[in-house]
C-alpha cells in the first residue's frame, strides 16, 4: 500500500556531489527536504523558530564534515535521523523550556506531535464528525505509535526506513503500525476513511 518513496534517484546524486564540494547540490537537498524536516522537528519542540535554527545548523555541519560523511542510499531517512538525533541531544541540555514539557527524557518515545486531519475539503457534516473522531483516536495512541503512523503515512516511508530512523528492528515497526491501526479500528466504526485520511489529509502540530 505504501510506496517506497522515502528517497528519489536525484537525492543520491545531490548527496554525492555535495560531499565532493558542490554547495549547490547541498542547497538542492535542503530545498527538497526542508518541509519534511521542519514538520518532523516541530513534533519535538514548542518553538518552530528554533526548529528552523537546528535544521540550518544541521546542514551547516554537513557542509563542514562533508568529506567524512558516509555513502547514503536513503537520503531522506538519513536527514530525518540526523535531525532526530540532534534534537534529542539538545533536549538533554538544561534549558528544556523550549521543548514539549511533558517529555520524560528517560523514555525512548519522544515524539510529541499531534495529528490534525484537514477538513477544508470535507463538505459532508457526517464525514466532518468522523474526521474529528479519527483525530481524537490518533491522539490517544502512544507517542511511539503516533511517530510510526506519521512516518509511514505522512512521510511515505516504508518499515525498513522507519526502523533505521528510530533505531529499532523492522518487526518492531510492523508491530507498532499494526497495533496502532488495530486500536483505531476497534474504537472507530468508519475505518475505511482512515486510509484515505492518513494518506492524503494529515498535517502535524
Amino acid at each position: 500500500m505504501t510506496a517506497n518513496l522515502h528517497t528519489q534517484p536525484d537525492d543520491i546524486t545531490y548527496w554525492n556531489q555535495f560531499r565532493l564540494g558542490n554547495d549547490v547540490a547541498l542547497g538542492q537537498l535542503m530545498n527538497r527536504h526542508y518541509a519534511s524536516l521542519y514538520q518532523y522537528g516541530c513534533s519535538f519542540s514548542n518553538r518552530p523558530d528554533l526548529v528552523d535554527d537546528v535544521i540550518q545548523d544541521l546542514f551547516y555541519s554537513f557542509w563542514n564534515r562533508r568529506a567524512a560523511l558516509p555513502d547514503v542510499v536513503y537520503v531522506k531517512t538519513y536527514l530525518l535521523s540526523s535531525l532526530r538525533n540532534r534534537l534529542i541531544d539538545i533536549m538533554r541540555k538544561p534549558n528544556r523550556m523550549i521543548w514539549h514539557t511533558d517529555m520524560d527524557l528517560n523514555e525512548t518515545d519522544l515524539f510529541a506531535g499531534e495529528f490534525i486531519i484537514e477538513q477544508q475539503q470535507i463538505d459532508d457534516e457526517q464525514q466532518q464528525e468522523q474526521t474529528k473522531q479519527l483525530q481524537q483516536l490518533v491522539s490517544r495512541l502512544s507517542k511511539r505509535q503516533r511517530e510510526v503512523i506519521y512516518l509511514r503515512f505522512y512521510q511515505d516511508m516504508d518499515n525498513e526506513a522507519i526502523a533505521q530512523l528510530m533505531r529499532v528492528n523492522r518487526q518492531s515497526v510492523a508491530n507498532l503500525v499494526s497495533s496502532a491501526l488495530l486500536r483505531i479500528r476497534q474504537n472507530w466504526r468508519p475505518y475505511s476513511l482512515l486510509l484515505i485520511s492518513l494518506s492524503g489529509a494529515i498535517s502535524l502540530t
